[in-house]
């Protein structure tokens, strides 16, 4: 059905069609739910004790499913009640700032159908994080919250004075936060659509998390970082002993790109059309490798306890496979949805379902296991 509304979505300016697609995401939600319950019966075989095995180990377990909606869609809040019957397992709420920001001028998002990928310089528009926080401590109260939800933090878009100013506006928005029933909180290091490019350094990034410690006791719960795909290794290797000296839970890897390829071939929309659109972040299809390959060398260098969760490039179940036994313990998806719908959640999971069965595995025990050679064959999967 999705493929017969694309190509009319796709003739509206891709930040209209967006928003036009959030205010219709209640009736989506409520179409999605029959849909849902069906396509997981049968991939269950009509056996609802088989949907443990979709259980992921991140968070203490408490997901459904390993598939997260990433930051950047639902930045204010607004519909925690509607991403659960879309099949999510959690939704990242965000970025949100301390400030209220109309973010960048318009236009700011930009499709790629031939790459099936998007680039935005957004700029972190947002509510900010006072009225965030108000509305998700009403929702809870009318008992309206459909998921999991975490909530990812950056710094305010605008120039500071000095770095202190930087860190305390972070500070701020998550002291906003405390009576939230978040079940995580992310700090975005690497948002490039900002002020001046929000790319903390080490120094930075140590200060930032020792002066969210006491935030941090109030709020008792788990803390990713989400960094760039395009982020060096040498940067990586010297931020996993930071995390291990402040305790952070885990890494997001990664947010969008500021490089225009797909690995080592370029893009396949044309040079003209990516220097017409200019700056921004590339999400999507093209990020997938890049994410493997950073999320392959975090793994072989990471405390066993810190945990990774993939975002980059997730469009299907094989995807979502190749990541876990890369070493993710979850996966965040976004731009796929704007080119297979918004049922692609489900369809992930119905296909990951199958395949478990099939296999009689779960996905706890493939990352348990994943470092064994017949895993690939017995779920589906062609040599990396």
């Amino acid at each position: 059905m999705f493929d017969a509304i694309r190509p009319i979505l796709f003739s509206i300016d891709p930040e209209i069609a967006h928003d036009l697609s959030l205010s219709i995401l209640p009736a989506c939600a409520f179409a999605a739910t029959p849909y849902k319950t069906l396509a997981l019966a049968m991939a269950s075989d009509f056996d609802e004790s088989q949907l443990i095995r979709l259980k992921t180990r991140a968070l203490g377990g408490i997901l459904d499913n390993p598939l997260v909606l990433a930051a950047g869609l639902d930045k204010n809040g607004l519909h925690t009640a509607h991403w659960h019957a879309l099949g999510f397992g959690s939704v990242e709420i965000g970025s949100v700032t301390a400030r209220p920001s109309n973010g960048n001028p318009r236009p700011r998002l930009f499709r790629l159908p031939r790459d099936q990928a998007a680039i935005n310089r957004m700029g972190l528009n947002g509510q900010g994080a006072a009225a965030v926080s108000q509305r998700l401590i009403r929702q809870r109260q009318n008992q309206d919250l459909g998921v999991h939800y975490g909530i990812n933090i950056a710094r305010s878009n605008r120039s500071f004075a000095t770095v202190d100013q930087e860190i305390e506006d972070v500070v701020e928005a998550f002291a906003s936060f405390a009576g939230v029933s978040a079940a995580y909180y992310a700090l975005n290091i690497s948002c490039p659509n900002t002020h001046d490019g929000l790319k903390f350094e080490i120094d930075k990034t140590d200060s930032t998390l020792s002066a969210l410690a006491p935030v941090r006791q109030t709020l008792q719960k788990p803390l990713y970082i989400k960094i760039s795909n395009d982020a060096a290794t040498d940067f990586v290797d010297d931020l996993l002993v930071l995390l291990d000296r402040h305790e952070v839970t885990g890494l997001i890897v990664g947010n969008t790109s500021t490089r225009r390829n797909n690995g080592e071939r370029p893009l396949e929309t044309s040079p003209a059309r990516i220097a017409e659109i200019g700056a921004g972040g590339l999400s999507g299809r093209p990020l997938f490798g890049r994410m493997m390959a950073l999320l392959s060398h975090l793994d072989a260098r990471k405390p066993s306890q810190l945990q990774l969760i993939a975002c980059g490039g997730i469009d299907s179940a094989d995807r979502v496979l190749q990541a876990l036994l890369a070493g993710a313990d979850a996966t965040q998806l976004y731009t796929a949805m704007a080119y297979k719908g918004p049922l692609l959640p489900v369809d992930i999971s119905a296909d990951l379902l199958q395949r478990l069965r099939r296999a009689g595995l779960s996905i706890q025990e493939i990352q348990a296991n994943r470092h064994t050679a017949s895993l690939r064959r017995s779920l589906g999967l062609g040599e990396p």
